[in-house]
Parts: structure tokens; C-alpha cells; sequence
């Protein structure tokens, strides 16, 4: 039987739907139109990073997916300053969107899916490339902090 798992941008859609549905609690609002329109400079450094890993996981031939087997151990483009890049675009996007729902209680979607990706994900990984990588990934992570 194949092992069905929830993925990185299902959590992040459902907790942006949390975000959103939160917002509308008449409390906590800090930003309003237009200034809350900054959220997307936001919503597109977020969107411009999460291409770029992207790219730079498809230049070097190994996988974006977090279950699957990393064939190469990448330290280039945004690896350089995080372990995670992928996971802060998404976490930049979703502050972009807590920003232009201008209301506070909306965080708390962008924390849960912090949280996620730490507890389901992030540990997951960085045991796979301890096994894999060894040595190298273990100086790599002395060296490059895990989001930022």
C-alpha cells in the first residue's frame, strides 16, 4: 500500500485557509487598506525565492519532495543561507498574506505551519541527509542555520 502523506503546500493552502476564515474574528487588526497592501512585496520575495529553489533543485537533478531519496547534496543559490529555503518562501508568502488580511489572530496559521514543517518534515529530512550526506551535511549544518 502506498503511504499517502499531506505535503508541504497542502499544509500550507489549509492553514492559509485558517488564516483567512481567523481574520474575519472583529479583533486584533493592525493594518488596513491601502498599507496592508504591503504584504504583497511580501507574497512576491516569497514567491521569487520559492522559484529559485526550485530551479536549483532542477539544475542539480534531485527532488523537491521531502519523502523521496536526495540524489545530491545542494549547497548553492539560497542553500547558502538556509537549510530550508523552500519552507521560508512559503513562510514569507504566508506573512505577506497575515499582513494583507491586516488582522493578528491570522499568524496563527503561519506559526502552525512552521510548526509543521519542523515537527513532520524538516527533522525527517535532515535525518535522511545525516544518513545519506554525513560528515559534509554535518558541517554544512554547523555552518547554515535552518531558516534564516
Amino acid at each position: 500500500m502506498k503511504n499517502k502523506r499531506f505535503m508541504p503546500p497542502a499544509y500550507f493552502w489549509i492553514y492559509c485557509a485558517l488564516s483567512v476564515v481567523i481574520s474575519f474574528v472583529p479583533v486584533g487588526r493592525f493594518l488596513s487598506f491601502p498599507w496592508s497592501m504591503i504584504g504583497i512585496l511580501f507574497v512576491v520575495l516569497g514567491l521569487l525565492l520559492s522559484v529559485w529553489v526550485e530551479g536549483v533543485f532542477k539544475r542539480a537533478k534531485t527532488t523537491v519532495k521531502p519523502f523521496k531519496q536526495s540524489s545530491v547534496f545542494v549547497t548553492s543559490g539560497p542553500f547558502r543561507f538556509s537549510r530550508n529555503p523552500m519552507y521560508l518562501g512559503m513562510t514569507v508568502i504566508f506573512v505577506g498574506i497575515t499582513i494583507i488580511l491586516g488582522n493578528f489572530l491570522s499568524i496563527i496559521g503561519a506559526i502552525a505551519f512552521v510548526i509543521t514543517m519542523n515537527v513532520q518534515f524538516i527533522r525527517f529530512e535532515e535525518a535522511k541527509m545525516m544518513e545519506t550526506f554525513g560528515a559534509e551535511y554535518v558541517e554544512y549544518k554547523r555552518s547554515v542555520r535552518r531558516w534564516i
